[in-house]
């Protein structure tokens, strides 16, 4: 079962994950939050719309075959599972 989510995770990451992420990035430029707690949430707020939104996309969008809580949680493990992962690089890397 880990085979199958990974083959339909890999291809979210590198093809919403890449753009969402450069687009959160700008929004990020353009505030000013200097504390990590800040940003985590503000992040946080930011992946959980980007969530929100492509959840709703893929709930319109797929066949009537899936499961609508299967495709939220293919949603909400992919993106956090990113944002978490991005978070705690970013924060291991930039104080080095």
């Amino acid at each position: 079962m880990l085979i199958i989510v990974a083959v339909y995770e890999v291809p979210f990451y590198i093809i919403v994950g890449i753009p969402v992420t450069l687009l959160i990035d700008f929004a990020l430029k353009l505030t000013n939050a200097s504390s990590t707690k800040k940003l985590y949430l503000f992040q946080f707020l930011l992946y959980s719309l980007s969530a929100a939104f492509f959840g709703l996309y893929f709930y319109f969008t797929v066949n009537d075959n899936w499961n609508n809580v299967e495709i939220a949680i293919l949603v909400v493990i992919a993106v956090y599972t990113y944002f978490h992962i991005l978070f705690f690089l970013r924060k291991r890397f930039n104080k080095e």
